[in-house]
């Protein structure tokens, strides 16, 4: 079996008025190979029950978003990794697609090393930069660049 280009992580607590609607966007999501994991840091309510009927693999951290965030890329396998919040909505169901293509021409641009970013998509145009500064989709891969080796 091959390795998902993508694992999306979301960090959980107490989520499950909104998790059901990011696991439902993430299923209908076309032409990419995803691994979605939930880091839920010890939710009383029934999420880690919807993460379950979703699908979804479960990892059990401790609280707090960002040991809850190292859990679930601990636990990743994907080639990139995509951190939501319980309550993000992909309204395109080719967003993870075309974001997994412009992720692989910018690790090649790169030299095929490790990269480091942050994207946000709003309306189909790309966002990066301070305060989500708007650039067109032609413009993303400058932004990429590579991260220092681990």
């Amino acid at each position: 079996m091959t390795s998902p280009l993508l694992s999306v992580i979301i960090p959980t607590l107490d989520e499950a008025a909104n998790l059901p609607s990011i696991l439902a966007d993430l299923r209908a999501q076309q032409g990419i190979g995803l691994e979605i994991i939930v880091a839920d840091g010890g939710s009383r309510d029934v999420t880690r029950e919807l993460a379950a009927r979703y699908g979804a693999i479960l990892v059990a951290a401790p609280p707090g978003r960002g040991r809850q965030m190292n859990a679930g890329a601990l636990a990743a396998s994907g080639g990139f990794l995509l951190f939501l919040h319980a309550d993000s909505r992909l309204t395109d169901v080719f967003m993870l697609r075309n974001a997994g293509a412009f992720l692989e021409q910018a690790e090649i641009r790169a030299g095929r090393r490790r990269l480091a970013g942050v994207w946000t998509c709003a309306s189909g145009t790309a966002r990066t930069g301070p305060r989500g500064r708007p650039r067109p989709p032609a413009q993303m891969a400058a932004t990429a660049s590579p991260a220092s080796p681990a």
